[in-house]
């Protein structure tokens, strides 16, 4: 009996050693690679507002020559894309809208008064703002040289 215990304990030791070890291992490939959590390497960010300043939702869209694309969404008039394509890229401003617009009109910002205190109003952030002219879903005279690291672009976009 004695010496099963014993046999018991060593194996246990065994397995946590080489847990540990394995742990150990993991924890340096992590460090040597560098954590993909740690963010983006490259970030555009900016504004996206109509020339009269009302800010714009809808999708902006970075493409280069090759095609590869990079997406985010404008909210608020603010946009951030994380690792966009690098060189001379296309910028298309598209609506969030279904084709035709939303059921029942306008949706209302935050701002409208008749929505100030309603508490059953799902209206959110990502809905605030006026949708951007169908001319610049398409090409258009919009472009920005990305090159790396932390930059800003404004977009101003006429009617």
């Amino acid at each position: 009996m004695y010496q099963s215990a014993s046999l018991s304990r060593q194996g246990l030791s065994f397995v946590a050693r080489t847990s540990c070890r394995l742990a150990l291992l993991l924890s340096l490939i992590v460090v040597a690679t560098g954590c993909p959590a740690s963010g983006a390497k490259n970030v555009v960010s900016g504004t996206v507002k109509m020339s009269s300043g009302e800010n714009v939702t809808g999708e902006v869209v970075f493409r280069n020559a090759e095609g590869k694309e990079g997406t985010t969404m404008s909210s608020n008039g603010k946009y951030s894309l994380e690792n966009p394509p690098l060189g001379e890229v296309k910028i298309y401003v598209k609506s969030s809208m279904p084709p035709g617009g939303p059921k029942g009109g306008l949706i209302k910002g935050p701002t409208d008064p008749k929505l100030k205190d309603d508490p059953t109003s799902k209206v959110g952030a990502a809905e605030t703002g006026v949708q951007p002219p169908a001319k610049y879903a398409k090409d258009n005279e919009l472009k920005f040289t990305v090159k790396g690291g932390k930059e800003t672009f404004n977009i101003t976009l006429t009617p």
